[in-house]
């Protein structure tokens, strides 16, 4: 039986190789992201200014989605961490997209990113994934891009990119009840009783969602 969720990664190749995995829908997205040219910036640290946009497409991202907001000093821990990596391109001067990553031997870890919503038509989260990918190619590196809901919109779009999505066997305990809950997600309410619980409780949230395998 398919899990609730799934683990996407890529095993290391070659770029081209790579590409060659890409769907047509995420082909095309990237066509129509050249038309925008942007910057792109790996950094091993940030500013309090740097941080503070990435909080803002952050959040934007959870509310859209209705999920947990945690706060900026989750983003500054992540950052302040010895492996830690942060990918940000950019359009004008402008944050469009970021990655926040954990880079261990030989394998690149996604943790938060994705692209703002305001620059839907740039193909942000487009760009970022093609160019975490390549990054990951070109250093001989596994890329790792975490758990998703099986189907769900953001899951399809890595399977467009070309991973591949394994099932978590051991997390969650009770996928029922989990699946059950997530039809709750498309109420504000719901949304609203997260934000106070992720800011009243953040370690303990945090805590609960990784232990998977």
């Amino acid at each position: 039986m398919p899990s609730f969720l799934s683990y996407s990664f890529f095993l290391k190749k070659s770029y081209d190789e790579a590409v060659k995995n890409y769907k047509r829908s995420f082909r095309d997205a990237l066509k129509q992201g050249r038309k925008y040219e942007h910057k792109l910036e790996i950094l091993e640290g940030a500013d309090k200014k740097l941080i503070k946009d990435i909080y803002k497409i952050y959040v934007a991202q959870m509310r859209r989605l209705n999920s947990f907001v945690f706060p900026i000093s989750f983003l500054e821990k992540l950052i302040k961490l010895p492996s830690s990596l942060i990918f940000i391109l950019k359009y004008n001067k402008k944050i469009i997209a970021y990655s926040l990553c954990f880079q261990y031997e030989d394998n690149l870890y996604a943790s938060l990113g994705g692209g703002n919503p305001q620059m839907f038509k740039i193909r942000p989260s487009n760009k970022l994934y093609d160019e975490l990918i390549k990054y990951a190619c070109d250093n001989k590196l596994n890329l790792h891009l975490g758990i998703g809901e099986r189907g769900a919109g953001f899951s399809l779009f890595k399977e467009k990119a070309g991973a591949l999505n394994y099932k978590c066997k051991r997390y969650p305990n009770d996928e029922k009840i989990l699946a059950f809950l997530s039809h709750f997600l498309k109420f504000k309410l719901t949304g609203s009783i997260l934000f106070a619980v992720s800011r009243l409780f953040p370690n303990k949230i945090l805590y609960a969602n990784m232990p998977f395998t």
